[in-house]
This record gives C-alpha cells, structure tokens and sequence, in this order.
C-alpha cells in the first residue's frame, strides 16, 4: 500500500484492533506497533530505490536548473539527511508514500532514509493505540 500511494492508517487501526481481539491490549500494543513500523519500513525502502533508479535523473534534469529550493532541499539532505528526515517522519504534516519518493530523488544516503525512520515510530505508536482503544469504543456502545 505504501509503494502505490494508498493510505494505510485505516490498516493500522484494524490490525491493532484485530491483534487486541486475539492476544490482549498489552500485547496488541507491541506487536502491532513492530510490524507497522517494519512494514512501513519496507514499502519506504522499495519506494526510495524506485524512485532513485527509475525517477532520479528525470525530475532532477527538470527540477534542479529551474528551482533553486529544490538545490537548497537536495544539499540539506546530503549534508545532514539523518536529522531531517528522522524530524520529517515525526511531523504527520506530509504522508510518508510521498515522502518515500520524495527523498529517492535527492541525493540523501540509503543509510540516513533508513535511520531516520525510526522517527515514525512515536506517531505510529499513538495509531496503534487508537486502534487498540476501538475494542473499549465497542464494549462502551
């Protein structure tokens, strides 16, 4: 889902659901959390290589000798891609599918991408939980 721009907050909260339902809230909690972050993980790293293969050279030739903010954004993840991209994933302000390709493009390191995902975690945390919190909604009703 995260490789072709489909939302998946809504497989978050079934999944946390579903997991509460067969092992308990405590332990929903946790493995939901893991594998959410894992196979977001994933699909950010398919994404990321797709765009630096197929995409890359493309939008760089259009983008990089008209908008110099692009050159601006491109040099910053270069040179401290790690901070930015752990800040960019603890901000729900851009969805992570269009991040993934976003950050293909640049000339961010692999290993800055993949470090800088443990900044979804505490967001994913807080979906989990929510999805965790629909079993007490049903009992409530």
């Amino acid at each position: 889902m995260t490789i072709i721009f489909i939302p998946t907050t809504f497989l978050t909260y079934a999944g946390a659901l579903a997991y509460t339902k067969a092992i308990g809230s405590f332990y929903a909690f946790f493995v939901t959390t893991s594998l959410v972050v894992l196979s977001n993980q994933l699909g950010g790293i398919i994404s990321f290589v797709l765009a630096r293969f197929f995409m890359r050279r493309w939008i760089r030739r259009k983008l990089t000798r008209k908008v110099k903010l692009f050159q601006a954004i491109d040099m910053g993840l270069k040179k401290n891609g790690f901070k930015l991209v752990f800040l960019m994933r603890m901000t729900p302000i851009m969805p992570y599918n269009v991040m993934n390709y976003m950050m293909g493009v640049t000339s961010l390191k692999m290993s800055d991408f993949n470090y800088g995902c443990l900044g979804m975690i505490p967001l994913t945390a807080i979906n989990v939980y929510i999805g965790v919190q629909l079993d007490n909604i049903n009992e409530i009703i």
